[in-house]
């Protein structure tokens, strides 16, 4: 499955983005004059970055689709984690959630880890695969 790469809220908030990266980056430079190279450096990086992204869009490019897979863990001392898995590119395994169930069958304490990962606020990892950029949708 393949769609447009950014929507245009994703944009804004891209371009709030880099305007806060943009000004710490010059403030640094005004502060510490010996980093004022690698702060400017690092500002063409970005651009270029930018500039390659903007241009893959005009050129009707298309990002990937896919999704974080979960998978609970068992671990020592009644520990459970999670973690979740690019489905494009299988790569990226990120944990995004642990939690202890001493005394809890193996089987419960699973799916009340998928469960909990899956409700936690703070659980949900990337809107995007940082290994392979992937777009991700859904759970």
């Amino acid at each position: 499955m393949v769609e447009n790469m950014y929507d245009e809220k994703e944009i804004l908030e891209m371009e709030k983005a880099l305007e806060v990266v943009y000004e710490s980056l010059n403030n640094m430079a005004r502060e510490y004059p010996g980093l004022a190279s690698s702060c400017f450096r690092s500002r063409r990086v970005i651009e270029g970055i930018v500039l390659r992204q903007i241009r893959d869009i005009e050129n009707g490019d298309f990002v990937k689709i896919g999704k974080w897979l979960l998978e609970a863990h068992k671990e020592p001392n009644y520990r459970w984690s999670v973690t979740a898995e690019c489905s494009e590119c299988c790569d990226e395994l990120i944990e995004i959630w642990a939690g202890f169930f001493p005394n809890v069958p193996d089987s419960l304490a699973r799916d009340v880890a998928l469960i909990s990962a899956k409700d936690a606020k703070t659980a949900k990892p990337s809107k995007y695969c940082p290994n392979c950029g992937a777009r991700m949708v859904g759970e």
